[in-house]
């Protein structure tokens, strides 16, 4: 199994002005290009500014505000669990893993804590202005101004895990999750998901590359 990356500090605005790289290498995951990191993981603080669940509940997003910029926090399925009890005003310190819808970088988290000490954020703060600098506030996009929150989060929890492909790779995940370390036959897995083997073969491939899951042995692969 592969070792888990690191999770690199940011300002939020570095993490949402950064470039989303798919890598294409075997076994790795995508990541943000920040002035030359490779950052698969990130570790953020930060204030709570909107809360989001839909009426299934098996979405939540929360947004996050550092004095530089916001950034959502999607929680899918169980990892709902992760923002459950969470209120606008909040303090958390999140590690999670960047993803990119329609051009927009938001975070799956992790580990969620909250900071009931606030003079956490404080030593954050300096701490970031130490090692990455000081960085202005970022303006919200002409997009986020004129599409509402709610909206918008709406429209992801309907349909961004289950649209097209997305759909697919859920499925092949939530199979794969159910058979823990046991792992799963590549061909047992396409025919128990209901797939067009070629389809199913690339997305396979796709979530190999990206670290989501890796081959235990030949024919055979585990999720991480």
């Amino acid at each position: 199994m592969q070792s888990r990356q690191t999770a690199y500090k940011f300002w939020i605005a570095e993490i949402v002005d950064a470039d989303y790289i798919r890598d294409e290498g075997e076994w790795q995951p995508n990541y943000l290009d920040i002035k030359g990191i490779k950052a698969a993981r990130v570790n953020i603080v930060g204030t709570i500014t909107e809360v989001f669940t839909n009426s299934t509940e098996d979405y939540a997003t929360i947004t996050l505000e550092d004095g530089t910029a916001k950034i959502a926090v999607r929680a899918f399925k169980e990892d709902v669990r992760l923002v459950t009890g969470l209120k606008i005003g909040d303090s958390l310190l999140v590690i999670g893993r960047p993803k990119q819808y329609q051009n927009e970088i938001y975070l799956v988290p992790e580990i969620v804590k909250k900071l009931e000490n606030p003079a956490w954020m404080k030593i954050r703060k300096i701490e970031l202005t130490q090692s990455r600098g000081i960085i202005d506030k970022k303006q919200p996009t002409t997009h986020q101004e004129i599409t509402p929150r709610e909206t918008r989060e709406e429209l992801i929890a309907n349909t961004s895990p289950l649209q097209g492909n997305e759909g697919i790779r859920q499925k092949i995940l939530n199979l794969l999750e159910k058979q823990g370390e046991l792992g799963m036959d590549i061909d047992m897995l396409i025919q128990s998901a209901a797939l067009e083997e070629e389809t199913a073969e690339k997305i396979i491939e796709e979530l190999i590359k990206e670290g989501e899951v890796y081959m235990s042995r030949p024919g055979v692969i585990k999720i991480i």
